[in-house]
């Protein structure tokens, strides 16, 4: 499984450790660079991939192909590259997940399921981790 967005790779620091949730090649990734009057990329993600480093953190969200290989996994076209440093990731986390728990509450009136057949490949607990 992988998670993934646009086509708009911003420059970075050195990645030293990489965390790739579904193999794929990145080196086919476009280099061109955003620029102030490039329009804000507005893309849908259903894979990522993410590499780490004592700097920061790259997240590249990426697309199924439409005609996935007969044979090994989906390797995604990747949409955009979100570089951040680590503060900011652990915070947006932590807001990711506020959010989502309180609209769980107030919209759905249940929790938004995911297959165990999901998390577990990723190395996750169970969904009892998320209330706490």
């Amino acid at each position: 499984m992988v998670l993934d967005f646009g086509n708009y790779p911003l420059d970075g620091g050195i990645l030293m450790r990489e965390v790739t949730m579904t193999p794929w090649v990145t080196s086919n990734a476009p280099k061109e660079k955003a620029v102030a009057n490039d329009p804000i990329p507005d893309t849908y993600a259903d894979q990522f991939q993410m590499a780490l480093s004592a700097y920061g953190i790259a997240l590249t969200f990426a697309v199924s192909p439409t005609n996935p290989p007969a044979v090994g996994p989906a390797t995604g076209e990747p949409r955009v590259i979100v570089r951040m440093s680590l503060e900011h990731a652990k915070v947006m986390a932590m807001m990711i997940r506020k959010n989502l728990r309180q609209f769980e509450r107030e919209h759905l009136g249940e929790k938004i399921s995911v297959p165990k057949s999901v998390y577990a490949p990723l190395g996750l607990e169970e969904e009892a981790h998320w209330d706490r």
